[in-house]
């Protein structure tokens, strides 16, 4: 606590600095540091900081100092960390734009972190950066958790897989109304939108609608369904 007291316009002491540990308190005075003009020392401290704890909120505030010091080993390293302990498509495109030639190598990495644990949507985002849309599609249609992945991919895809598309929307709507369960209409409906759309982009309106009115003629007797169905 002594340490907030001194006046962050002189040298900040080297044993006070030292004594720092914690990566809040070590982040906090890197930024004061900054504040009051003392660059070199806030990023030099950040970066002690860095190397005690591999902390996602230093790395995350380093790595575009380090970057714009034109330090861009120090900013990928900053910007790995960062990726490591919270992978974001945000960080991938900055570990891209600055890997050069190590970006072949770096890439697998990023991709085998993204796709650890049970969140995937920085993976799917990736698959799509990159336009690898089988891969996105794969890890979309493995997630038993939700629906979300397979709705921005089908999303994504619309205009570039639209027969895939067509096929997941309608399966997704399907297994809704084979439910039975009026709160789950309008999440059907969102579904067939897509496959609607995904129709129009084929240049297969009349397909649309033979199928659309073939679902209003089997589910005549389910007036809450054919509300959601209306507007398609």
């Amino acid at each position: 606590t002594e340490i907030y007291t001194l006046s962050l316009h002189d040298a900040l002491p080297i044993s006070a600095s030292e004594n720092l540990s914690y990566a809040s308190e070590i982040l906090e005075v890197a930024k004061k540091l900054r504040e009051v003009g003392r660059l070199e020392a806030a990023i030099a401290l950040a970066e002690r900081g860095l190397n005690i704890n591999n902390d996602h909120a230093i790395a995350l505030w380093l790595a575009p100092l380090e970057e714009s010091q034109g330090r861009t080993d120090m900013a990928l390293r900053a910007y790995g960390i960062a990726f490591d302990a919270q992978p974001s498509i945000e960080l991938y495109r900055h570990l891209k734009r600055l890997s050069g030639p190590g970006w072949d190598a770096l890439r697998p990495q990023l991709v085998k972190k993204a796709g650890e644990g049970y969140m995937k949507n920085t993976l799917v985002d990736i698959h799509l950066e990159e336009k690898d849309w089988d891969a996105a599609i794969a890890v979309a249609e493995r997630d038993t958790w939700s629906t979300s992945l397979l709705e921005k991919v089908a999303d994504k895809l619309i205009p570039i897989r639209p027969d895939w598309v067509i096929r997941i929307s309608i399966k997704q709507s399907d297994g809704l109304i084979a439910k039975t369960q009026s709160n789950l209409y309008p999440e059907a409906a969102k579904w067939l939108a897509r496959a609607k759309k995904a129709y129009q982009h084929k240049g297969q309106i009349s397909d649309w609608q033979a199928y659309i009115s073939n679902l209003r003629a089997t589910y005549a007797r389910r007036p809450a369904l054919q509300r959601e169905l209306a507007g398609l």
